[in-house]
């Protein structure tokens, strides 16, 4: 997890907040439970990213239950599509509109989760331009 900020830090400013993102990043994930109003293959599907998901957190637990919620929106849009149809007399399925919200908020929240690839490969280039040459330090510091 990286915060992006403008500020420009000083050293102590950004040893202060790497330890704050180290000790997120640590924290337990005991109370990263899916809600009680998931169904079964919903809190399957939790679980399931919660395993695979080693950069979650305690702190994702609403954000990854919305994101299981919404999915399962999509899920039931999809199944009124395939019944029904994308055109209702003539006019465009009120599922399409509810299809597109719940969609666009999967997206928002897989990539705030780093749960997409692209989101994923860019942590680990924030993640590696943070590495510092130890010899290099050690020059720059005499």
């Amino acid at each position: 997890m990286k915060f992006n900020t403008n500020k420009h830090l000083n050293k102590i400013e950004k040893k202060k907040r790497n330890e704050v993102e180290r000790k997120i990043l640590s924290m337990d994930k005991d109370y990263l439970k899916p809600d009680n109003d998931l169904n079964n293959e919903e809190k399957r599907q939790f679980e399931l990213i919660v395993e695979n998901s080693p950069h979650l957190s305690n702190l994702d637990n609403f954000s990854l239950n919305q994101l299981i919620k919404n999915q399962s929106i999509m899920k039931n849009a999809n199944q009124h599509f395939e019944k029904e149809g994308l055109v209702i007399d003539g006019k465009k399925s009120p599922y399409w509109t509810i299809y597109k919200q719940a969609s666009s908020e999967v997206m928002t929240l897989l990539t705030a989760m780093n749960l997409t690839p692209k989101s994923r490969t860019k942590q680990i280039y924030v993640n590696e331009d943070e590495h510092t040459d130890p010899i290099k330090e050690l020059m720059d510091n005499e």
